[in-house]
């Protein structure tokens, strides 16, 4: 267990059991005696009485002394009480008087309070002596902190702010509790301190102890300077006073526009769509309608009604009527004035806007006689201003028809998606018909007729196979692989047999450099051949491969690499396959600390005994060997994995007949993952456990913050002490930065 604090009473606990320890040690062995004699009662050496220590003190280290408290002493043992008192020394010097609960407690009380905001040092010197007249082992001095004057230590709204929201909420903070906890029934018997210039209606309360908020009832004026003033004399929890009145002040911001719907320069807007204005604040209704004015480029203004919101801080505008494709311009006068009669608009705000066009069609995507269309993109049609999506659908035709059809508009750039089951190299006809509306009812004066045709689909050639590396069977009797193909008519083929670590570099953390930087050994080329694909255009092709020639033939137990590419794949680059070619299946488990192997034979399913297997590292070092059991299992102990993520092999050279071969790798878990039903797992290990606990939940500015600590050795939820000498420990404030940092043992 580490701790942060040592308690001077375990000085006092080590010291009994010390002593008790040291009456075994030097009692005289029992003397053996005749039978026909009693055996004497051994008698223990007392020990010699041992010098006294102050053990603790009050007030603690990081706690307040009450200008009218006391400080108390502990000694370890009975003190002689007039010693003690005339080797007591306060600094500065206090006058007082001494009260002994016990012999072992002194209690110092002082003939008038201790002084505020104060620091005395408390000395017991080496001439205070025990009841057993030794001297005390060592001066003892501590120093206690008297209780200081109430400040206040903050303010919000800051000092000298400007422009303050008007809805701000008054705080002043203290450095030290000014009330007592209470229900919220009572606050209204709690000191009210804050006064503001000008007068201001609201509902103060105390959030806490120290921390007092004043609520005004209605905004605060706009534009305004307010003073605030906490008066002297108010006293905190202790009797501590605030000395001197605390006055500051701030400036309220003055009304502004802070957005606008529509925005400065914003085109398309709907006829029937609404203006907003949103002000900093709230508004005067009056004064700020009677300063707003909305004019076409004409100069003719236009009429309407106003809204507002809840909270007065937007001004809504309803026209009565805009034209199609016409510039506005709105504006709100200066003589716009902030709620409760405060200041004015800093200067006049203004934005103007573009109504939306008649209706049209601008253009679309594909564009008519585009070729070579992707079978993904889909139909956009772009619209000069908003449209009535209800008449869209009827008045589109799609030759040839498509079966299923999937549309939404887009408000941002008055665009109507089409999209549908594109069929590769197939020309289209979608003609837009003139019934097509905007929302007011407003029609496109003529049909628009797009000619497009789309392209053959993209060149595909892949292994089917479930990943990078593929089984094969040794006991089969061609070794062949299935290759699918679009839109391709050749497919070229090279294959080669691999060494053991040419395909554990393939299959390692390494793989891709060895991907990329793979050359063929001199005689590790088995074969190169190419393949004729019955291709029909945009058709999926399935083909069969036979891997050793045309008639067929069985590879032998061992790794392969067939690479496969095709003229129409030459900015792709080849395909390539990894083969394990083996007549054993082997399943390999592992832990941190072990591996688990089972082997079994593909054609039988029976277990393989006295198979040998060989354990390798990710980087393929070798880790364990042996052989499997009667039921086909080996295991072995490893050296511990950093995690499971971290793959490991599992070999078997020289196996009899077709079970030769075989390899597997860790991490081919595909379907067989604790993921895939839904188990809990863990792959990375939990060596060590540590608990850290504070001494109370809350401290107050200043004070010392005591912590313990319990830290033990994990291993399969068993635990036990950790062989370490020292720990590092290291504490962060909320912003991240470092307020502690040392090695503890």
């Amino acid at each position: 267990m580490l701790t942060h604090r040592h308690s001077k009473m375990w000085t006092a606990l080590a010291v009994v059991v010390i002593a008790s320890l040291a009456c075994n040690i030097f009692s005289p062995a029992p003397t053996a005696t005749p039978a026909v004699s009693p055996t004497p009662a051994a008698s223990p050496t007392p020990l010699p009485p041992i010098p006294p220590n102050v053990i603790d003190q009050l007030p603690e280290r990081g706690d307040e002394l009450a200008p009218n408290g006391t400080i108390t002493v502990y000694f370890d043992s009975p003190m002689n009480r007039s010693t003690v008192e005339a080797a007591f020394a306060i600094a500065p010097q206090v006058k007082g008087t001494f009260n002994w609960p016990d012999d072992a407690t002194l209690v110092f009380k002082p003939e008038t309070p201790f002084e505020r905001a104060s620091r005395y040092t408390v000395t017991i010197g080496t001439g205070a002596q025990s009841a057993a007249g030794l001297a005390l082992a060592k001066e003892a001095m501590f120093k206690a902190e008297t209780v200081g004057f109430l400040e206040v230590t903050q303010v919000l709204p800051a000092p000298d702010t400007q422009g303050a929201d008007v809805t701000s909420v008054i705080t002043v903070m203290f450095n030290r509790p000014v009330v007592p906890l209470t229900s919220l029934a009572d606050q209204a018997n709690l000191p009210d301190p804050l006064t503001l210039g000008p007068a201001v209606e609201g509902k103060g309360e105390w959030l806490n102890t120290s921390i007092f908020v004043f609520r005004p009832s209605t905004p605060l004026l706009g534009g305004q300077k307010y003073a605030g003033t906490i008066k002297a004399g108010l006293q905190d929890t202790t009797g501590g006073l605030l000395k001197d009145d605390f006055t500051w002040s701030f400036d309220t911001a003055a009304p502004t526009v802070v957005s606008t719907d529509p925005s400065d320069g914003a085109t398309g807007l709907a006829l029937t769509r609404p203006i907003s204005i949103t002000f900093n604040q709230p508004m005067d209704h009056p004064s700020t309608e009677a300063a707003f004015a909305l004019t076409a480029s004409d100069g003719s203004a236009v009429a309407g009604s106003f809204q507002w919101s809840e909270d007065g801080l937007t001004l809504g505008f309803v026209p009565s009527g805009l034209a199609l494709g016409t510039t506005y311009a709105a504006r709100i006068g200066a003589s716009a004035l902030s709620a409760n009669g405060g200041a004015s608009l800093s200067q006049p705000y203004e934005f103007t806007f573009q109504s939306a066009l008649a209706p049209g069609i601008l253009t679309t995507d594909p564009a008519d006689g585009a070729r070579d269309v992707p079978t993904f993109s889909g139909f956009r049609i772009y619209f000069a201003s908003p449209m009535d999506v209800s008449t869209l659908d009827p008045n589109i035709q799609i030759i040839p028809a498509p079966t299923q059809v999937y549309t939404y508009w887009n408000d941002f750039d008055f665009s109507y998606y089409v999209g549908w089951n594109l069929k590769p190299s197939t020309d289209y006809e979608v003609t837009l018909g003139a019934g097509m509306k905007d929302p007011y009812g407003n029609t496109i004066p003529e049909e628009h007729v797009v000619h497009f045709a789309t392209g053959p689909l993209q060149p595909q050639a892949y292994f089917n196979a479930g990943g990078q590396v593929g089984t094969y069977s040794a006991y089969a009797a061609n070794t062949e692989t299935y290759v699918s193909t679009v839109n391709v008519n050749r497919l070229q083929f090279s294959l080669y047999r691999l060494t053991l670590e040419e395909f554990a570099a393939f299959t390692g953390p390494d793989s891709y450099q060895a991907y990329q930087n793979y050359q063929p050994k001199p005689g590790a080329t088995m074969r190169e051949w190419s393949v004729n694909v019955e291709s029909q255009l945009n058709q999926l092709i399935l083909t069969r491969v036979p891997l050793l020639a045309e008639g067929g033939g069985a590879l032998d137990p061992g790794v392969y690499f067939l690479r496969m590419s095709a003229p129409e794949l030459s900015d792709q680059g080849p395909q390539t396959q990894l083969l394990v070619v083996s007549g054993a299946n082997l399943t390999l488990k592992t832990s941190l600390t072990g591996a688990l192997v089972w082997a079994t034979d593909l054609n039988s399913g029976q277990p393989l005994a006295n198979l040998p297997i060989t354990i390798y590292s990710q980087n393929f070092s070798r880790l364990a060997e042996g052989q499997t059991d009667s039921q086909g299992v080996f295991t072995a102990d490893i050296a511990q994995l950093t995690d499971l993520w971290t793959g490991i092999y599992a070999v078997s050279e020289g196996g009899p007949g077709k079970d030769s071969f075989a390899v597997a790798r860790s991490d081919w878990s595909t379907g067989l993952d604790p993921w895939d039903f839904n188990v809990p797992s863990q792959f990375y290990p939990t060596d060590l456990t540590a608990y850290l606990y504070t001494d109370r939940p809350i401290y107050r500015p200043g004070q010392v913050v005591y912590f313990k600590g319990v830290l033990r050795k994990e291993n399969d939820a068993r635990f036990s002490l950790p062989e370490l000498g020292a720990v590092n420990v290291a504490i962060n404030n909320d912003q991240g930065e470092m307020v502690y940092s040392d090695t503890l043992k």
